[in-house]
């Protein structure tokens, strides 16, 4: 019953919009009609009563070659009007119309024409331009949901299949206790990675969706930083990385101390993860009147100029990220942290001399 109202409705909508006979259209005509008789007959009779046009003998006024000539004049004008309606309304409005049916289909490659060569434009070219940009929007989400679902399945498959290989090959009685434990913390790395994918996934939509608010409150950032590193202290103690921290003792500053805090979590986590044996990582903090600068450094592979464009993207991983584990949401998730605390993030790299990110935060 709903599809049937919704098709009488548009039929209703096509019809008035190509004039058809439709009462509300034959009311609307025979209102300008009747303006235009008037306004005619008006004018006629102030031409006459002005004497630029001479009465007949009889001294009165032509009245019924007067009304037939101002009925010719009156329809002239309404056919007009029609005619003008019909090319500069009727039309763009069938094709926002048209347009309008096939985005509900879920048709977004679509585009209403438009005249580039038009020097002025009306209301309804600016509606048209507006509603063009809006599919333009459309078409661009739609690729970004198509990408992060079949993006999100490959990387939800790859630690399911690691889990269940393992599952499967220890339930083989002959395998010894050595290599059953290396599967099983196989397992454990896989459930981990998998249980950090959804959490990223679910925080990222969150802030995306604006169902994550800061709760800004007064925090010492330097001592956040600090616990930071400590936190990744058995990557780098394992890959010999020399940490060097450039942080005054106290840093107050007024933020989301936990959306900051998964912040240099990603950061650091990354430098680490890009800086090779007996490499450096420097953690910098400084801060003037108007804002507080946080700076990471890395001495790795660096980050090639077409990945830059690039890397805040989610699910994305560079072209230098080789063998490095990871699942692209970190730095998505980074950039809507700062874009929800106002905050910027700045990017300086060279391939094969590493990369600085800084994050600047209002104070």
């Amino acid at each position: 019953m709903k599809n049937s109202g919704t098709e009488k409705q548009r039929g209703r909508i096509r019809r008035e919009l190509s004039i058809s006979m439709s009462w509300s259209g034959v009311f609307g005509y025979l209102l300008f009609f009747i303006f235009m008789f008037t306004a005619v007959a008006a004018d006629v009779y102030l031409i006459f009563k002005s004497g630029v046009i001479e009465l007949n003998d009889s001294g009165s006024l032509p009245v019924g070659m007067a009304i037939f000539n101002i009925m010719i004049l009156a329809l002239a004008f309404t056919g007009l009007y029609i005619m003008l309606r019909r090319i500069f309304l009727g039309k763009p409005m069938e094709k926002i119309l048209d347009a309008t049916e096939k985005v509900k289909r879920g048709e977004f490659h679509i585009s209403i024409p438009v005249n580039e060569n038009k020097k002025h434009k009306n209301e309804l070219d600016i509606v048209i331009d507006e509603f063009n940009v809006m599919l333009e929007e459309l078409r661009s989400n739609e690729t970004l949901k198509t990408d992060f679902i079949a993006n999100v399945s490959h990387e939800i498959k790859t630690p399911l299949a690691i889990i269940e290989g393992n599952c499967a090959a220890m339930l083989d009685d002959s395998i010894d206790d050595e290599t059953r434990r290396d599967y099983l913390e196989s397992t454990v790395s896989g459930v981990r990675r998998l249980s950090a994918l959804v959490s990223d996934i679910l925080r990222l939509n969150k802030l995306e969706n604006q169902k994550i608010f800061p709760e800004k409150k007064e925090f010492d950032l330097s001592e956040q930083l600090r616990l930071a590193i400590i936190s990744t202290e058995n990557i780098w103690e394992e890959k010999n990385i020399e940490i060097v921290c450039e942080i005054p003792d106290e840093c107050p500053v007024t933020s989301d101390s936990e959306l900051l805090e998964h912040v240099w979590l990603n950061l650091i986590g990354n430098a680490l993860k890009f800086t090779p044996e007996g490499g450096k990582v420097c953690v910098k903090l400084e801060k003037d009147t108007e804002n507080i600068y946080v700076s990471v450094r890395d001495n790795g592979c660096g980050i090639s100029e077409e990945d830059r464009d690039r890397i805040f993207e989610k699910f994305y991983c560079g072209k230098n990220a080789g063998e490095q584990q990871g699942n692209g949401l970190g730095l998505a998730l980074v950039s809507r942290i700062a874009t929800a605390l106002n905050a910027e993030i700045l990017l300086e790299s060279e391939q094969g001399r590493g990369s600085k990110f800084t994050v600047v935060l209002p104070r």
